[in-house]
């Protein structure tokens, strides 16, 4: 559903500039530079809706932060580009509208590519811990033995397994970390709102 969103706001973003320019502007090189861009601008939109999908299944699963450290790197990516280009624009060579464009593709592009491994990376967590885990032990006879355990503890709030021989964390320690996810939570959702 998001893509198909995605795909109509793409759409509209694209095709109103180049068939509708007077909704905007009456003027003509205001339109041309509009024109220019709108394809630029259309894909970018289109990769926002995909970022925004994957964003929402990490949030959905608790992966919070996450977020702290791809939006950094992100933003970080950007605002070089964004230096380079006025850098230019100093040296007397102005970006164009539609190479503004191109470096926010570019952050979005970073942004699915984050979100995307990290959704892999979780759901390959996922399965490792649904599969038997084994660990050595030692016989009564002192020679080496190899258990299979098919049970598999699941931590709430990473969805990583755990074997069932893997030492939890205190329970106090996991209050701590639950209040501590729920006020990122809470923070992140007074941001988006």
């Amino acid at each position: 559903m998001g893509i198909v969103l995605g795909g109509l706001d793409a759409a509209m973003a694209g095709g109103l500039p180049l068939l509708f320019p007077q909704l905007f502007t009456k003027s003509p090189v205001i339109a041309a530079h509009m024109a220019s861009a709108a394809p630029i601008l259309s894909l970018c939109l289109l990769l926002h809706a995909l970022s925004n999908m994957l964003e929402g299944v990490l949030f959905a699963t608790g992966d919070l932060r996450f977020f702290s450290t791809q939006y950094l790197a992100s933003s970080v990516a950007v605002f070089f580009l964004f230096a380079k280009q006025r850098a230019a624009a100093a040296a007397g060579f102005a970006p164009s509208l539609p190479d503004v464009w191109k470096t926010f593709v570019v952050y979005q592009v970073l942004r699915c590519a984050q979100c995307a491994a990290r959704v892999a990376l979780n759901q390959r967590h996922r399965q490792t811990a649904s599969t038997p885990l084994h660990h050595k032990t030692i016989n009564a006879n002192g020679s080496p033995a190899i258990e299979e355990h098919t049970h598999v503890l699941m931590d709430e709030e990473t969805n990583y397994g755990r074997g069932i021989d893997e030492q939890l964390p205190a329970p106090e320690q996991q209050e701590q970390e639950q209040e501590q996810e729920q006020e990122q939570r809470e923070h992140m959702t007074e941001a988006f709102v």
